[in-house]
């Protein structure tokens, strides 16, 4: 328990008449702790656990209480803000079993991430809790249209003139064929489409055989390889 809170939890305890259970509130300070995930703890999320803990030694709760009858009670505010992710969210979670019990049927962050697969991180989630129908009207025209940001803004509004080339820099493409061409797929007025685009970095690494052009070749109509040349150079006399 970090120092300063624990001035701030002896004088929330007595508020709350639970001075001479302070040792109790203690023990539940470190229940509620590792209920959470063993979180780290700094303002506010330090006040969060002794919320908590606090909570569970006024009702006389244990942890297997809260895990079978938590569905049917009303936790403080600030544990609801926590496992919603208000305050911010640790790179493993909270675990499931309280999200489940103290949300009830709210939508935290891991029904968030159910509800928005393609944009299930923590900064989209922050968006939308503060801006939920924006982000939802975000989140349609994103799963129609894909990654609009990397056209130009007057182009994305207006569309292109006729005549008009735009550039448009889009993610690096992997892999070439033996020309130097990289295939670029990509569906323009609901059609999937397929261009071949030369790679001038790329060497061509297909092998061309020399044609029979001067007068002294002579060509062959098959493929093959030269094994033996049965003639010979004859003198003429006159």
């Amino acid at each position: 328990m970090p120092g300063g809170q624990y001035t701030n939890l002896k004088s929330q305890a007595v508020s709350l008449e639970l001075g001479d259970r302070f040792e109790e509130v203690k023990q539940n300070y470190s229940v509620a702790n590792a209920m959470l995930g063993n979180i780290v703890k700094v303002t506010p999320s330090s006040k969060v656990v002794g919320d908590l803990a606090l909570y569970m030694t006024t009702h006389h709760l244990t942890e297997q209480d809260i895990r079978e009858r938590g569905h049917t009670m009303n936790f403080p505010d600030s544990l609801k803000e926590l496992l919603r992710g208000e305050l911010g969210r640790p790179n493993e979670g909270f675990p499931d079993w309280i999200i489940k019990a103290v949300l009830k049927d709210e939508s935290g962050f891991t029904e968030f991430q159910k509800k928005f697969p393609e944009r299930a991180e923590y900064t989209a989630y922050l968006s939308w809790l503060m801006y939920p129908k924006v982000f939802e009207a975000f989140y349609a025209h994103y799963t129609e249209y894909g990654q609009v940001h990397y056209i130009p803004t007057r182009t994305f509004l207006y569309g292109v003139r006729p005549g008009e080339e735009v550039m448009v820099r889009i993610s690096r493409a992997e892999g070439h064929d033996e020309q130097g061409n990289k295939t670029l797929s990509f569906d323009l007025n609901g059609q999937y489409r397929r261009v071949k685009v030369k790679d001038k970095n790329v060497q061509k690494q297909i092998k061309t055989n020399p044609k029979a052009e001067a007068p002294n070749h002579i060509g062959s109509p098959l493929m093959g390889k030269l094994s033996g040349l049965l003639v010979k150079k004859v003198m003429r006399y006159t």
